[in-house]
């Protein structure tokens, strides 16, 4: 089974965007303790984009793999 290339564009653009509003969240606003604030937005994003991408890329395996549906199956 093949994943398509947009919907593995479609994923890192989600990523993107939910690791900039994670960073902006959480390292922005003043939600966290003074000691574990990040300063860099862009390291915080990244740290977050590594996370949800290694998530989303495990999801993506499963579906190449079969033991997981895509979209297209379910709908």
């Amino acid at each position: 089974m093949a994943i398509s290339v947009s919907y593995l564009l479609f994923l890192v653009v989600l990523t993107l965007l939910l690791s900039y509003f994670m960073a902006g969240l959480f390292f922005g606003k003043g939600i966290l303790p003074e000691c574990l604030k990040i300063r860099n937005w862009s390291v915080a994003a990244f740290v977050s984009f590594v996370v949800f991408e290694s998530a989303l890329l495990y999801i993506v395996s499963l579906q190449a793999t079969g033991y997981m549906p895509t979209l297209q199956q379910v709908f």
